[in-house]
């Protein structure tokens, strides 16, 4: 399996700007229903002085194909939302010639947010990915990050750092996650789904 969400395809594309007044917490609040993890990559993303935000809603990849596909094994009636790719950027833009000028060195990193609605109509919303390029810390020191390539509209882009995900209590648990995180230092694929690792199991 070698097409993952962060190299998707989206059908549908908008370009904010995140400088203050900018609200993080609002946004989050009205879009993605407060989650608290999602608070904590922006809050990053603003450390590393984020100008721009470009939302995306995906089309299908083959990893989260497979997730939807194994998690309507255990619940049928479940329902999944257009995942959401969100793109961040230290260049100020506005316009898709903007998008198509920035630079590597411009780009901070991304979060996949998705969304499954499960029987009696609890909604699950969580990070399915992220990577943000690390802040600058003379006293933290983590080993084991890699380069992730990333579609952002029609562009590509790379950032380095440490995969972050959430599981969906589903189809998979905090140990697949941990996994994967740790399986994507030297994976041949550069990341392992979830899948590959149930059937392994």
């Amino acid at each position: 399996m070698n097409h993952f969400a962060r190299s998707a395809q989206s059908n549908s594309l908008k370009i904010m700007s995140i400088v203050r007044p900018f609200s993080n917490f609002e946004f989050i609040e009205s879009r993605f229903k407060g989650i608290s993890t999602l608070r904590r990559i922006m809050s990053q993303v603003r450390q590393h002085d984020g100008r721009t935000m470009v939302v995306e809603e995906l089309v299908d990849s083959d990893d989260l194909r497979a997730e939807n596909e194994d998690v309507h094994k255990r619940y049928p009636s479940c329902t999944t939302q257009k995942p959401c790719r969100l793109s961040f950027f230290s260049k100020p833009f506005k316009t898709l010639r903007g998008l198509r000028s920035a630079t590597v060195d411009q780009f901070i990193g991304y979060v996949i947010v998705k969304t499954d609605v499960i029987p009696g109509g609890r909604s699950n919303t969580r990070v399915y990915e992220s990577v943000v390029r690390p802040t600058d810390c003379e006293n933290k020191f983590v080993r084991g990050s890699r380069e992730y390539k990333c579609t952002v509209g029609e562009n590509s882009f790379s950032v380095r750092g440490h995969l972050y995900a959430q599981q969906n209590n589903m189809s998979n648990v905090c140990a697949h996650v941990a996994l994967r995180t740790a399986a994507s230092c030297f994976h041949p694929d550069g990341d392992m789904s979830y899948r590959e690792m149930n059937e392994i199991i």
